[in-house]
Parts: C-alpha cells; structure tokens; sequence
C-alpha cells in the first residue's frame, strides 16, 4: 500500500507541469545557419597551439632519440660479440 502511495503521490507532483516548447524561431534559425554554410570555429589561444605542436614534437624527438639509442647498443653488442668470437693465434 505504501508502494502505491508513494506513486500516486509522484504522479500528483507533475500535474500542472507543461512540455518545454522551443522559440518559435528556432527551427528558421537553425535551417538559414544549415542553408548558409555557417560553421562556427573556436578561437585557441595562441599559446596553447605552440605549446602543444611543442609537446608533440619533444614526444616525437624522444622516440626517435630512444630507438637510436637502442640501435646503437644492440650494434655495439654485436660488434663486441664479434670481436669475442675471432680466434687469434699466437706463435
């Protein structure tokens, strides 16, 4: 009973509630801006632009200096491995 109470209840507070209508404009201004071509853009500030083509590009440095360096120290070793395997003969 209590279940039902509290429905009824839910059901009386949205009386006298209306359906939200849009201006009456609306739609026209909505369809000219389609019409027109109108795209609106966001100005970025400056900075932020520099400061994120420079993070992208310390990113991007970073990676290429890393498989360098890997490169350099997997050749290093081969080389090294190579040295260890000649044979010298001492007469």
């Amino acid at each position: 009973m209590e279940k039902q109470d509290h429905i009824n209840e839910i059901f009386e507070c949205t009386k006298g509630m209306q359906k939200a209508e849009p201006s009456p404009f609306l739609f026209e201004q909505i369809t000219a801006r389609i019409s027109k071509g109108e795209k609106e853009s966001v100005e970025v500030n400056p900075f932020v632009k520099w400061g994120f083509a420079t993070l992208v590009v310390t990113i991007l440095l970073l990676n290429v200096f890393s498989i360098v360096k890997t490169n350099t120290n997997v050749s290093e070793e081969n080389s090294m491995s190579y040295f260890n395997n000649i044979k010298t003969y001492n007469y």
